[in-house]
């Protein structure tokens, strides 16, 4: 269907109720903010297999349960700063994927969630930095 315009529900649900972001090199994303209007299980943002991207002042309203406010599968060369979690914010970001490498975090406001960043086991050490620090 190249010459149709895609149209978001084509390839059924999508895992998020703002973003999905898959097979990209060199995204921005700045100033956004992202909300529900009825409650919400997915997450804002989902960046799988991108490279070079910069995620800048990101609000977005939590979802219910224990999805995080963005996933983050294999990501390369990510930037995330100037965002911040907003009240009852449990995870606001999730990172998994053995491909993912140099996923950097700071100046970001993430007082009111849970836990800042989930690393999964299959995240290869040292490839997520969160305020000047490495997660192993």
């Amino acid at each position: 269907m190249e010459r149709e315009y895609p149209e978001a529900n084509q390839f059924g649900d999508l895992p998020v109720y703002g973003f999905y972001c898959r097979h990209v090199e060199g995204l921005v994303l700045d100033g956004i903010e992202l909300g529900y209007d009825e409650k919400e299980g997915r997450p804002a943002l989902f960046l799988e297999d991108v490279s070079n991207a910069d995620l800048r002042m990101v609000l977005a309203e939590p979802p219910a349960g224990d999805q995080p406010v963005a996933r983050f599968q294999n990501v390369r060369d990510c930037f995330v700063q100037g965002s911040r979690a907003l009240a009852g914010t449990k995870t606001w970001g999730a990172v998994a994927g053995d491909q993912t490498a140099r996923l950097h975090e700071a100046g970001n406001d993430f007082t009111q969630a849970t836990n800042p960043f989930y690393v999964n086991a299959d995240v290869p050490r040292g490839a997520v930095t969160t305020k000047s620090r490495s997660i192993p």
